[in-house]
C-alpha cells in the first residue's frame, strides 16, 4: 500500500511537472506545446510544434521539437545549474533520433524552476564519448521561463540545429584555426534574434552553435557551441581616479586579437594595441553620450588625463602619452578648449536643473536646434538673470511650458519696467490669485495659483514641485467654494497619476496631504471628502479595518447615490455598488464613469 501510495505521488508530481511546462510556453505566439501526461512514454513526453507566426495554420508551421520531461521535488530551485543522470542507452536513442530537449522541473512547494538540455548529436557525441559509464552526468540550466522571446530563441534555434547531423568525425572548436585541412572553406552560424533591439547582441550573451562549411561540395557539418569570445564585455569594480580625484568605480574591457579596449563612463575608450612583444600603441575614441552628469565626468576625467598623462585603476598607474597639441591636431571636434567649453556648458545645465528642481534625466539623442536654443534661453534666465525680449507679447506676465529634449519645463516671463521679461521657475511664483465665484459673480475666491495646473501637466512637466503645490494652500482663507475646488483640483491629480505607467509617489503623496488638509477644515457634510482620501489610500495598499470602519458609518448616514457607489467599490462590494450605480440617472452615470475611482473599480473587476 505505501509503495502503491508512492507511486500515485510521483504521478501527480510529473503531471505537475508538465502543466507548469505547458503554461510556460503557452505564454509564446510562436509556440504550442503537445505533452502526455502518463507514464507510457518513457522516452519522449510529446513535442513543442513551433510556427512562423501567431497564426496557427498548416501552411505556417515550421516544425516540431521532440522533448522529454521529468520532475523532482528539491530545495534546491535557486541552482544556475542542476545534474541529472541519463542513461547512456536513452542518450544513444536520442542521437539516432536526431536529438532531444530535455527538460527537469524542480518543485518546491508552491515554487518550481525549469532546467533544460539542448541534446542535439554533437553534444550527445560529445558526452558518450567522454563518459564511457551506463549512466552519464546531464548538466541541465536554468530555463528563462519568464523570458518569453529568449526561450522562443532557444526552442527555435534547437529545432534548426537537429537538421544538421553529426559527422562520423568528431571536430572540435580547436579544429578551427585548421579548418581548411579538413576539407572545409568557412564558418556559418545561425542565430534567432526575435527580442533583440540590436540582432549582434544575441553572439554574446549566450552560446551558439558553429558550422564549418565546404562551398565546393556544399555541406554544413556542426563542429560546437561557442560564445563570442573576442568581443566578450568583462565588468571590473575598482576605483579610477587621476591625481587623487575618483572618477569611476568600475570599468569595462573588451578583449580583442591583439588589441585590449578599456571603457571608462558612457564617452571613452583607450585602445591598447600590441605592436610586438614589448611596444603597444595608445589610442583614444571619444564619443560624448550619456546623461548629463555621465557627461559631465567623462569630460572632467578626459581633460584631466590629457593635462596629467596617466591614469589609476586602483593603484596600478597607466601612463598615457598624448599631449593636448597632439590630441587637438587629431580630434578637432574635440579639442582641448573645445571640450572645456562643454564642460562649463554641461555645468551650466545641471545647474540650472538644480535651480529648477529638475530631477529627471535629459535625453540628448533626438535634440534639435529649437531644443539647443531654448536650453540656452532657461540658463541665460534662470541661472544667470539675464533678461529676455518677447516678440508678439505685452502682458505682465506670461505662462510657458518650454520643451526641451525629453522634458517640458514651466516657466513664468514677467514684464519689466525697461518692456523686457525676466524667466521665473513657475513654482516660485508667490502672489495671490483669484477665481470667479460661482455663487456670486461679483466675488473672487482667493485660491492657489497651481490650482489650475492641468491633468496632462502632472504627466508632462518635469521641473514640477509638489511640496510648494501643498504650501501654497495652507494659508488660503476659509470658504466652501475653495473646498470644492481643491478637492476637484485633487480629483484632477488622481487621473493623472492613474495614467501615469511608471507611477509618481510624490504626485500621490500631495494628493493625500491636501486631503488631510481639507480634512481639518469646518465643512459641513464631509463624505465626499473622506472618500476621497481613502481612495488615495486604496492605491498605495489595503484599507485597515478602521479606515474600513470610515466607510460604514457613511453608509448610516449617506442617502447620495454617487457616493454610496463609491463607498462599495472601496468596499470591494460589486453588488451593492451596482445597486447605487443603477439608481443613477444617465447624466450622472455618464459623470461618474469618469471619476478616478473608476481606476480602483477596474482593478477589482480584473481579478
Amino acid at each position: 500500500m505505501k509503495n502503491r501510495n508512492n507511486k500515485m505521488d510521483n504521478k501527480k508530481i510529473g503531471s505537475l511537472g508538465v502543466d507548469y511546462l505547458s503554461i510556460c510556453f503557452n505564454n509564446s505566439e510562436l509556440l504550442y506545446p503537445e505533452f502526455e501526461k502518463d507514464e507510457t512514454h518513457p522516452l519522449w513526453d510529446g513535442n513543442i510544434i513551433i510556427y512562423k507566426s501567431n497564426i496557427i495554420s498548416n501552411e505556417n508551421c515550421l516544425g516540431r521539437v521532440p522533448v522529454q520531461i521529468k520532475t523532482t521535488t528539491t530545495k534546491n530551485i535557486s541552482d544556475i545549474t542542476q545534474k541529472k543522470s541519463i542513461s547512456r542507452k536513452e542518450l544513444e536513442i536520442y542521437f539516432n533520433d536526431g536529438g532531444i530537449l530535455y527538460f527537469f522541473v524542480c518543485i518546491d512547494n508552491s515554487q518550481y524552476s525549469i532546467y533544460y538540455s539542448s541534446l542535439t548529436q554533437i553534444k550527445i557525441n560529445s558526452y558518450l564519448n567522454k563518459n564511457k559509464q551506463k549512466k552519464i552526468p546531464i548538466t541541465f540550466t536554468l530555463f528563462p521561463k519568464d523570458n518569453v522571446s529568449l526561450f522562443t530563441n532557444i526552442i527555435t534555434e534547437f529545432y534548426h540545429e537537429r537538421k544538421f547531423k553529426a559527422n562520423s568525425k568528431t571536430y572540435s572548436l580547436d579544429d578551427i584555426k585548421n579548418i581548411q585541412q579538413h576539407g572545409f572553406d568557412g564558418l556559418t552560424t545561425k542565430v534567432s534574434t526575435l527580442g533583440y533591439k540590436n540582432p549582434i547582441d544575441r553572439l554574446f550573451d549566450q552560446p551558439f552553435y558553429l558550422h564549418a562549411i565546404n562551398s565546393t561540395n556544399n555541406t554544413e557539418t556542426p563542429i560546437g557551441e561557442v560564445l563570442a569570445k573576442t568581443a566578450i564585455k568583462e565588468y571590473y569594480n575598482c576605483e579610477i581616479k587621476i591625481n587623487s580625484k575618483l572618477f569611476y568605480n568600475n570599468y569595462k574591457v573588451i578583449n580583442e586579437k591583439e588589441k585590449v579596449i578599456y571603457c571608462f563612463g558612457k564617452s571613452i575608450q583607450i585602445i591598447i594595441t600590441k605592436i610586438d612583444e614589448d611596444l603597444f600603441k595608445y589610442n583614444v575614441n571619444f564619443n560624448l553620450s550619456g546623461t548629463l552628469l555621465e557627461r559631465i565626468n567623462d569630460i572632467d576625467f578626459f581633460i584631466s588625463l590629457l593635462k596629467y598623462e596617466y591614469f589609476y585603476i586602483d593603484s596600478k598607474i597607466y601612463n598615457f602619452h598624448a599631449s593636448e597639441k597632439e590630441w587637438d591636431e587629431n580630434n578637432p571636434l574635440f579639442s582641448f578648449e573645445k571640450l572645456k567649453l562643454h564642460l562649463e556648458y554641461y555645468i551650466n545645465i545641471k545647474e540650472t536643473f538644480d535651480i529648477l528642481n529638475i530631477k529627471k534625466q535629459i535625453d540628448f539623442a533626438n535634440f534639435n536646434k529649437e531644443d539647443n536654443n531654448n536650453l540656452r534661453h532657461l540658463i541665460a534666465g534662470i541661472k544667470y538673470n539675464q533678461k529676455l525680449i518677447l516678440n508678439n507679447h505685452d502682458e505682465k506676465y506670461v505662462l510657458n511650458n518650454l520643451k526641451i529634449g525629453n522634458l517640458i519645463i514651466k516657466i513664468i516671463m514677467i514684464k519689466q519696467e525697461d518692456g523686457k521679461y525676466l524667466i521665473e521657475n513657475y513654482f516660485d511664483i508667490n502672489f495671490i490669485c483669484y477665481c470667479q465665484s460661482q455663487n456670486d459673480k461679483n466675488n473672487l475666491v482667493v485660491v492657489s495659483p497651481f490650482i489650475l495646473l492641468e491633468k496632462d501637466e502632472f504627466k508632462k512637466i518635469s521641473n514640477i514641485d509638489y511640496e510648494k503645490i501643498y504650501n501654497s494652500f495652507l494659508k488660503l482663507p476659509d470658504k466652501d467654494e475653495l473646498f470644492k475646488l481643491t478637492n476637484d483640483f485633487i480629483l484632477r491629480m488622481l487621473s493623472s497619476y492613474d495614467d501615469l505607467n511608471i507611477k509618481d509617489d510624490e504626485l500621490l503623496n500631495c494628493s493625500l496631504k491636501l486631503s488631510d488638509w481639507l480634512l481639518t477644515k469646518d465643512i459641513k457634510n464631509k463624505n465626499i471628502f473622506i472618500l476621497n482620501k481613502l481612495q488615495i489610500i486604496r492605491r498605495k495598499r489595503e484599507l485597515s479595518d478602521d479606515e474600513n470602519s470610515l466607510l460604514f458609518e457613511i453608509i448610516k448616514t449617506e442617502d447620495n447615490n454617487t457616493i454610496l457607489a463609491g463607498v462599495y467599490i472601496l468596499l470591494n462590494n460589486l453588488l451593492m455598488f451596482k445597486k447605487h450605480y443603477e439608481k443613477l440617472s444617465q447624466s450622472e452615470k455618464e459623470e461618474f464613469d469618469n471619476f478616478p475611482i473608476n481606476y480602483i473599480l477596474k482593478q477589482i473587476e480584473d481579478k
